[in-house]
């Protein structure tokens, strides 16, 4: 195999990889997510291009959600 780790190093690295994520989702949020104060659409018309139709939808929803807020 190319990448041959350990049992603690696969799992240091999945944890900064997903501390990495979470940051960004925040990083994302604090940035371009104005909550109810916009409609849907309005948000998505400020967010980056660099993200997903899809992934987009899917996070706004996850935003606008009482688990989220």
């Amino acid at each position: 195999e190319k990448f041959t780790l350990s049992v603690f190093s696969e799992k240091w690295v999945l944890q900064c990889g997903m501390d990495a994520w979470r940051r960004w989702k925040c990083r994302l949020k604090k940035i371009y997510f104005h909550g109810e104060e916009l409609s849907d659409d309005e948000n998505e018309e400020d967010m980056c291009c660099t993200i997903v139709k899809e992934q987009l939808d899917n996070i706004m929803k996850y935003w606008n959600s009482d688990e989220a807020k």
